[in-house]
């Protein structure tokens, strides 16, 4: 399997194994091979799309953290006010 997803041709992936062209031709084509195929080229795509991609954090949640900052204030206006806020944001 690795041999084909490394692109070799089912002749070097014969000489390789030292099967003949037929014989890995007829187990690239079948059904199973063909699904195992599938599935490792998806994982393989998502690693590389994991390993490429950087994590942004939300805005909303950085704001969530500062509005949770301000709860701790100790100026009643400041936590009511960051009390509402968080309430809109959840819709009640």
């Amino acid at each position: 399997m690795e041999l084909c997803l490394e692109g070799k041709t089912n002749k070097q992936i014969a000489q390789e194994l030292m099967l003949s062209p037929r014989a890995v031709s007829y187990i690239i084509h079948s059904p199973v091979f063909e699904d195992k195929i599938y599935i490792r080229r998806g994982h393989r795509q998502m690693e590389h799309d994991l390993a490429t991609s950087t994590v942004r954090i939300p805005r909303h949640f950085s704001d969530l953290d500062t509005l949770e900052k301000k709860l701790d204030n100790p100026n009643p206006r400041i936590q009511l006010a960051a009390a509402k806020k968080i309430l809109d944001r959840v819709g009640i």
